[in-house]
């Protein structure tokens, strides 16, 4: 089963550091990193960020 992380390029909370391992030991996973994003921006359907997440989702089905 393919995994696909979405990673704030400016998350204090997770670093992407986090996810970049991750995918070097799962190498079935495809990193989403977003520039200029923290961590809460992946769930605010106020910023940019949201539009990634959305698309990501709707790629699913």
């Amino acid at each position: 089963m393919a995994v696909t992380i979405l990673q704030g390029g400016d998350d204090e909370i997770v670093p992407p550091a986090v996810a970049t391992s991750y995918c070097a030991a799962f190498p079935n996973t495809r990193l989403v990193e977003l520039s200029g994003c923290g961590h809460f921006a992946l769930i605010d359907p106020a910023t940019t960020a949201w539009q990634t997440v959305l698309h990501e989702l709707r790629s699913l089905g």
